[in-house]
């Protein structure tokens, strides 16, 4: 059965707004920028935009850190301005799904401060704290390397609280009912100024044990869903996003039937599709389809190639792990938190074609597509900046001064651009992207039409083609007598497909989408795809 459900026919476009487009010349991305910019998304085929972190905060963590949940950050504009965006996006029917940081707030948030001044204060208990030291209580800190420690002794406490992120970041108690309250305010807000639903941040880590007892929620499944039921009601087609990196055998309190978060970024299935590539084969993405769970029909998964974090495998086999690193990591300089790379997947593939084959792989998946803010032109990363700044570097729209996002002095911008090598900014560009026919732009373009025409693909689980060619990757979705095949060699070699293909029988196939012309088959019964090559077969009853 299709669902009418607009999150499961999307494509998101993820933009952080300080890097995407300045419109007053500070080196600082704005909403009027990216108002500037909605054409664009809009022409590209873009349905829904996913914005990173834009509220007041110090920036120590790329917005991450927050320290007012109620206000935009004054160089990013204003709460009109904000709004005047969102009326500008729904115009041209483009959903906008913010982020909900809740999992921690900055050391600058009022009620930090409040909570550290006076162990009285309501606000104390918003946080996690400790009289005396609680070394090795907790397994470790999510970015090993920069952070040695989850506790961090706060002088004018004179205690220590608890941070599973960087120590400017301490963790909020979730299993305080007034938390939970202030995190409904904060979506009531935003949701009676417009926005179409909330990417959960941080929603694998949210209720996990943070160092000591009475600090896990009790009923997470509860909070999950009167969250939801609460964004519903101020707008009846809002949805959560969750960001929940976690086993198969966890997910289920996160989506449950679709009363709590619809859509799960698909992290396993994502670190699977990189295993692929680096050993060649289809095992590895077999293997993953097998293991993640079908989800219900209001539910749904969204998969995508990177994000503007790290690239995390550490889910995947170490044998799986270590063939990623040679083949993808062999800088170290690229390796990040002893769990991945800090890369962004144009120069990890190095090829167009190599690129073009993972976006036709990305959209032929069983979800809602995700694509990342410059991507689309095969933007490259920059590993000389710190951490994962090196794959948020500003928007390459032109071959002009600071790529065309800024008219401010090069030394002045948020992040400097790329203006050296093959990713270069004169060479990368949208301007130069959208004027030829054979560029990932275009490809990515006729990619988003034909999945936009093809709604098995977002509303139907596939079926795995079984084939004795290890490099081949078969999937067939069946629904109504209507039919969608897809094939990929992952292979930098030829591939012959010796397989009937018994369900092509008796049928008007239809090829849709292809990386090369295919004048006849090698023989009966036989598919070649050359290599990194794929083909898109449809049949309609």
């Amino acid at each position: 059965m299709i669902h009418d459900h607009w999150y499961k026919n999307a494509i998101i476009y993820g933009i952080d707004v300080k890097t995407f487009q300045d419109s007053n010349g500070d080196g600082i991305g704005d909403f009027p920028g990216l108002t500037s910019r909605l054409d664009y998304l809009a022409d590209l085929g873009i349905t829904c935009l996913w914005l990173l972190p834009f509220y007041t905060s110090p920036n120590r963590d790329n917005g991450y850190d927050v320290a007012d949940f109620y206000s935009i950050h004054p160089s990013l504009g204003t709460l009109d301005e904000f709004q005047h965006f969102l009326q500008e996006a729904h115009a041209r029917n483009l959903r906008v799904v913010v982020d909900l940081v809740v999992h921690h707030t900055s050391t600058e948030h009022p009620w930090f401060k409040a909570a550290r001044s006076s162990p009285t204060s309501i606000y104390r208990d918003y946080y996690i704290w400790s009289g005396k030291n609680p070394k090795n209580h907790h397994p470790g800190n999510a970015f090993p390397g920069p952070e040695n420690d989850t506790w961090c002794y706060d002088d004018v406490a004179d205690a220590w609280y608890f941070h599973q992120f960087y120590h400017f970041q301490p963790d909020l108690n979730i299993a305080n009912v007034q938390v939970q309250e202030e995190i409904f305010r904060i979506v009531e807000f935003w949701c009676a100024l417009g926005v179409d639903g909330f990417r959960v941040d941080a929603a694998g880590l949210m209720f996990s044990y943070k160092g000591l007892p009475n600090t896990v929620t009790k009923m997470p499944g509860r909070f999950l869903r009167k969250l939801n039921q609460l964004i519903r009601k101020h707008h009846k087609h809002a949805v959560l996003l969750g960001e929940a990196d976690t086993q198969p055998s966890e997910m289920a309190l996160y989506y449950w039937e679709g009363e709590r978060i619809q859509m799960l970024l698909n992290f396993l299935l994502n670190q699977s599709l990189f295993a692929g590539m680096a050993t060649g084969t289809a095992e590895p993405i077999i293997a993953m389809l097998s293991r993640i769970p079908v989800l219900p029909q209001k539910a749904q998964w969204v998969n995508f190639l990177r994000n503007l974090d790290e690239l995390n495998i550490d889910k995947l086999p170490k044998e799986e792990q270590a063939r990623i690193y040679e083949v993808f990591g062999k800088d170290v300089t690229s390796h990040i938190y002893n769990r991945g790379l800090r890369r962004r997947v144009a120069p990890m593939m190095n090829s167009d074609k190599r690129l073009k084959f993972l976006f036709a792989l990305l959209f032929a998946l069983p979800g809602t597509p995700l694509i990342c803010y410059g991507d689309e032109i095969g933007m490259g990363e920059d590993l000389s900046l710190e951490e994962r700044s090196s794959v948020r570097t500003p928007m390459q729209w032109s071959s002009e001064k600071n790529a065309g996002f800024s008219e401010a002095n090069p030394k002045k911008t948020i992040l400097p651009v790329i203006s050296r090598g093959k990713y270069a900014y004169k060479k990368v560009n949208v301007a130069t992207a959208k004027k030829d026919p054979n560029s990932i732009y275009a490809h990515l373009q006729h990619l988003i039409a034909l999945h936009k025409q093809l709604p098995l693909l977002s509303n139907s689980a596939p079926d795995v083609i079984s084939l004795s060619n290890p490099h081949i990757l078969g999937l067939s979705y069946k629904v109504r007598g209507s039919m969608v095949v897809t094939l990929f060699n992952l292979s930098p070699r030829d591939q012959i497909i010796e397989h009937d293909l018994a369900l092509f029988h008796g049928k008007q196939v239809k090829e849709r989408l292809s990386n090369r012309s295919y004048k006849k088959a090698r023989a009966p019964g036989s598919i070649e795809l050359d290599a990194y090559g794929y083909r898109w077969f449809t049949h309609e009853a």
